[in-house]
């Protein structure tokens, strides 16, 4: 029975084949899907084929192999999934890697690491852990589940309201944040009470023209650190540390402000809101 469907998709693959080069399309949906039907019936060379015929015809022959040029192209998400693609089967065939499966990594690597695994391209297309987790049905059950739930946090993190943070290092953290970046004093000050007064003034004037759901991510260095290179951003520039409060507040490390007034100040002090950042002649 596998045969017969093999077989069916073998030649339903190479009737679209055909037609598509004839009409060598400029966008990279049929091409994949032309690649991908080979790669299901095992056609391997076949879909390694398509894959890479799709990508010079939209890339260009002569275009550089870079992961800039696969940014500036029309359609470079359906580019990248060609790219990809490709190197996926030609793991499965054993075949060594080339130039176009060293794009394949690079635009992998340049990802935002939300949508990267932990494991490097040629770990996540080994053929030997793919025929494992086939041989395997709880295995293949339990990844669909770890799936399902990261897949479950992000909506649940999509359907919380946006929050708009301010980013807090606290006594410790802001010390060593001036030692490995000593020209964020410009922005934070010296002190760390100015870094406290500071950010209760700034949600202050926010709240005062109208936003709403504001809060505080509390950073750390170490994770800070990991998100810029991650990235690959500058820890100095002020846009990345607003990308870092805001990916503070997707992960649900965030607090929502103003706390209630009886009840301990955000800044780590042992006093009440109301009678610390809370308190106008203080701020």
């Amino acid at each position: 029975m596998d045969t017969l469907w093999d077989a069916g998709r073998t030649d339903e693959a190479r009737a679209a084949a055909k037609d598509l080069r004839r009409q060598h399309p400029a966008d990279a949906g049929p091409w994949n899907i032309v690649a991908e039907t080979f790669e299901s019936a095992d056609e391997l060379h076949d879909a390694a084929d398509y894959f890479t015929a799709g990508v010079t015809h939209l890339l260009g022959p002569a275009a550089p192999l870079t992961v800039d040029a696969v940014r500036e192209a029309m359609d470079a998400t359906g580019i990248e999934m060609l790219v990809i693609g490709r190197h996926r089967v030609r793991r499965r065939l054993g075949q060594p890697h080339d130039d176009l499966d060293q794009l394949a990594h690079a635009l992998y690597d340049d990802r935002p690491a939300r949508l990267r695994a932990t494991s490097t391209l040629d770990d996540l297309h080994n053929p030997e852990l793919r025929a494992a987790a086939d041989s395997d049905p709880q295995a293949l059950i339990a990844s669909i589940e770890k799936l399902s739930q990261e897949v479950e946090a992000r909506r649940a993190a999509l359907s919380r309201p946006r929050m708009t943070c301010a980013l807090f290092w606290n006594p410790d953290e802001f010390a060593q944040l001036l030692d490995a970046w000593p020209e964020l004093a410009d922005h934070y000050g010296t002190e760390h009470h100015e870094h406290v007064r500071h950010i209760e003034q700034m949600l202050q004037r926010l709240s005062s023209e109208g936003e709403v759901h504001l809060g505080i991510a509390h950073g750390t260095i170490t994770d800070f650190d990991s998100f810029t290179r991650q990235e690959k951003l500058p820890p100095q520039d002020g846009d990345t540390r607003a990308h870092y409060a805001a990916d503070l507040a997707a992960r649900g490390e965030a607090t929502p402000w103003p706390p209630p007034r009886n009840t301990p100040c955000w800044c780590g002090s042992t006093r009440k809101y109301k009678k610390c950042c809370g308190n106008p002649a203080l701020t």
